[in-house]
């Protein structure tokens, strides 16, 4: 269990590394900053960020988003098992009704297994899971 974690979204990366809103990616940078929460990401997120990054032409951010990323001093990353891929899989099935892309559900997965309290997120999608209070 991860009691003061704080699950970030691809979505969250990617206003803090381009500043595409100004305002969302201060929050996120505060959220950040605070030191009040672990901050714990996926591999998933982290493809999807970075493959986002390159076809946005952000390609200048790639880097930043790396460093701070790979740094376990920053950030406590998950790993999906084969089993947690079959899952994630079963996931995407079940609610086919909504939106969500496979990490999506992925991250469903991982917030729901580790009792993570918080995500922080922009696409609408994790408001929508109802297992977590999403900031900011």
């Amino acid at each position: 269990m991860f009691r003061n974690s704080n699950f970030f979204d691809t979505s969250a990366w990617f206003e803090m590394f381009t500043l595409e809103n100004e305002k969302q990616s201060n929050a996120v940078k505060e959220i950040i900053k605070s030191a009040r929460y672990q901050i714990v990401t996926s591999d998933f997120v982290i493809d999807e960020l970075m493959t986002l990054l390159r076809c946005r032409k952000k390609v200048n951010a790639i880097g930043a988003a790396w460093e701070l990323i790979n740094n376990p001093a920053n950030v406590t990353r998950r790993s999906l098992s084969r089993e947690d891929v079959d899952e994630t899989y079963r996931l995407f099935q079940k609610f086919s009704d909504k939106e969500w892309s496979f990490t999506d559900c992925s991250s469903y997965l991982l917030i729901r297994r580790h009792a993570i309290p918080f995500a922080c997120a922009f696409n609408g999608h994790f408001r929508e899971f109802g297992i977590v209070n999403v900031l900011p």
